[in-house]
């Protein structure tokens, strides 16, 4: 049970930001930023636990009041909602039950390989740190170029990495320490 929380508390912090299926034609420069925070958009992903295929989640934005998403997640076992906001060229994330003042930057608009960032969620300092951009991943729900972002959790020293997509949001989420490897990997999704 602690796994799916850490993971889907990971999930909603990154269920955003720059990766993009492999398309013939560039996004336009114009797009909104984390466009894809739309009413009724849901991402469908497997969960491996250890490298066993364990359950899925989905995500779905489920309403927007004053430019704040809700998005809401459920498995086999859990149902949770988070909350998202653009603030600058930040996406910041918090939990249901928690005041937006413990929300934190969970992914950056045009991201540079080196860019990194700290933030403190109410329980726990994370630095998170931008490793590539343009990385080509292949998931069942196809091949996308991503940006890799590694979060380290300082007082657990849990460690994530999440694979972006910029039209699309979270395509994976890497989360792992000395002894699991838990992996998100998008199914599908309704956009």
């Amino acid at each position: 049970m602690k796994i799916k929380t850490i993971l889907a508390f990971a999930v909603c912090l990154l269920a955003i930001t720059s990766c993009k299926k492999e398309e013939k034609a560039p996004p336009s420069e114009n797009q909104e930023p984390f466009a894809y925070l739309k009413t009724g958009h849901q991402w469908i992903y497997d969960f491996r636990y250890n490298g066993s295929l364990e359950d899925s989640l989905t995500i779905t934005v489920v309403g927007e009041d004053n430019s704040v998403f809700e998005m809401f997640l459920q498995d086999a076992v859990s149902k949770s909602s988070s909350y998202q906001y653009v603030d600058g060229e930040y996406l910041r994330s918090f939990d249901y039950g928690q005041p937006k003042s413990t929300a934190v930057r969970v992914a950056k608009q045009n991201p540079k390989q080196g860019d990194t960032w700290t933030d403190f969620n109410g329980k726990d300092s994370l630095k998170y740190t931008v490793i590539a951009t343009d990385l080509s991943i292949t998931l069942p729900a196809g091949t996308y170029t991503c940006t890799e972002i590694e979060t380290i959790y300082k007082k657990s020293g849990a460690k994530q990495i999440a694979y972006v997509n910029k039209t699309n949001g979270l395509m994976k989420l890497v989360v792992g320490s000395s002894s699991i490897t838990a992996v998100y990997e998008l199914r599908k999704k309704n956009f």
